[in-house]
């Protein structure tokens, strides 16, 4: 449970649905409905995609391949700690 609520609150971070509200009224003021509608779902599904691209590639290409370098950068510090588990 407790990492499930850790995973919520990156995702969050990472999405940023109040800033990018905000960005989203400002872009689309004056225009109709229909398309504030297609604007917003045209923007799910790239962000979602983008998201799951990058989680399931870079997870496969520098982990299983046992290319940590992006990971630890040599000082013991993990780039992508949420990846390393």
């Amino acid at each position: 449970m407790e990492q499930l609520l850790q995973t919520f609150v990156t995702l969050f971070i990472v999405i940023d649905p109040i800033g990018i509200a905000t960005i989203f009224m400002a872009m689309t003021h004056g225009v109709s409905k229909t398309f504030q509608k297609k604007m917003a779902l045209r923007g799910t599904l790239t962000v979602s995609a983008i998201l799951f691209i990058f989680f399931f590639l870079f997870r496969r290409i520098c982990i299983g391949n046992g290319n940590d370098w992006l990971l630890n950068n040599g000082k013991g510090w993990g780039v992508f700690i949420v990846m390393q588990h």
